[in-house]
């Protein structure tokens, strides 16, 4: 019930705030704290279950996060800039490297871990396994008031091109052609690896 949903996400966010206070005396992210408030009252103790009517108020979270990126933080101009320059290269090194050292794993290159993958659906796991997190990256920024200045915009886009070129790939696995046009398979090979991935909702309670 929404009841419950906001009772839960009130929680996490005090919890959460209380962390964030205790961490910066350490000199520690806000990051840190969510994710250990999301392990704490998630697995560990199981008092907030994200489900139902709370996994959608996460869902607006993350969605007004980025927006308040876009409205007030990002210096669209600087990110144009960037991509047209080396950095597109640094994100393409960045997204193939990690793809392919986890495809070594993913499909018993040099010794087998018993996984029994076919090819593409070790493709699928490895994809979401070195995928970035582009969320994480622009919160730490925002937190370091580092988004708008020169270094910050390039670790921005950087992360923001290798995690579409990645999102890419698995969204064309998942849409294999047939009879010359892209037919959606269902289930998608890369699905059942996409729903059990670990969630990264629980890092914007704040």
């Amino acid at each position: 019930m929404i009841e419950h949903a906001l009772l839960s996400a009130g929680t996490l966010i005090i919890v959460a705030k209380l962390a964030e206070g205790v961490l910066r005396r350490f000199r520690l992210n806000a990051i840190v704290a969510y994710t250990a408030t999301g392990i704490l009252l998630g697995p560990v103790t199981g008092i907030v279950e994200p489900a139902g009517d709370l996994d959608v108020l996460l869902g607006i979270g993350i969605f007004l996060f980025f927006f308040l990126i876009g409205l007030d933080e990002l210096d669209v101009p600087g990110v144009i800039a960037a991509i047209r320059g080396r950095f597109f290269i640094a994100a393409i090194i960045a997204a193939v490297i990690p793809l392919v050292t986890t495809l070594v794993v993913t499909f018993n290159i040099g010794y087998d871990f018993a996984l029994g993958l076919t090819f593409t659906e070790a493709l699928c796991l490895a994809g979401i396994l070195s995928l970035t997190s582009l969320g994480v990256v622009t919160k730490v920024l925002v937190d370091e008031n580092r988004l708008r200045e020169a270094i910050g915009i390039q670790i921005f886009t950087t992360t923001l091109i290798a995690e579409l070129l990645l999102l890419g790939r698995n969204v064309r696995l998942s849409l294999p052609p047939q009879g010359g046009r892209p037919v959606l398979v269902h289930p998608a090979p890369c699905e059942k690896y996409r729903q059990t991935s670990p969630s990264k909702s629980s890092l914007y309670q704040s």
